[in-house]
C-alpha cells in the first residue's frame, strides 16, 4: 500500500510480459524495460520482429586512414621497419 491508500505491484520483465499477453491475448514484443509493443494487425508484430534481425548488407569501405596508408606506403615503409625493430618511435635525428 502507498502512502495514498493505493496498491502498487511491480513486475519483473516476464512476468509484465506475460500478463500483457494474457490480458490482451495477442503476443507482445518487448522494446525496452518496462516497454512493450502489442500490434492489432500479427502481420505487422512480424515485420517489426524481423526488421530487428535483418541484415544491413553494405560494401566495404576503406576509412581514409587507410586510403592515406595505401597511397602513400612506399613511403611510409622505412618507419614501420622503425618500429618493428625498435618498438618505439624515432628520436627527431634518427
Amino acid at each position: 500500500m502507498t502512502s495514498s491508500g493505493t496498491f502498487q505491484k511491480f513486475f519483473d520483465q516476464r512476468e509484465l510480459r506475460n500478463w500483457i499477453d494474457r490480458t490482451l491475448q495477442a503476443q507482445s514484443v518487448p522494446a525496452a524495460p518496462g516497454i512493450f509493443y502489442v500490434f492489432r494487425d500479427e502481420r505487422d508484430r512480424t515485420q517489426l520482429v524481423a526488421s530487428r534481425f535483418r541484415r544491413r548488407l553494405a560494401a566495404p569501405r576503406l576509412s581514409n586512414s587507410s586510403e592515406l596508408y595505401n597511397e602513400h606506403e612506399q613511403l611510409l615503409q622505412p618507419l614501420m621497419e622503425f618500429f618493428r625493430d625498435r618498438g618505439r618511435i624515432p628520436i627527431y635525428d634518427e
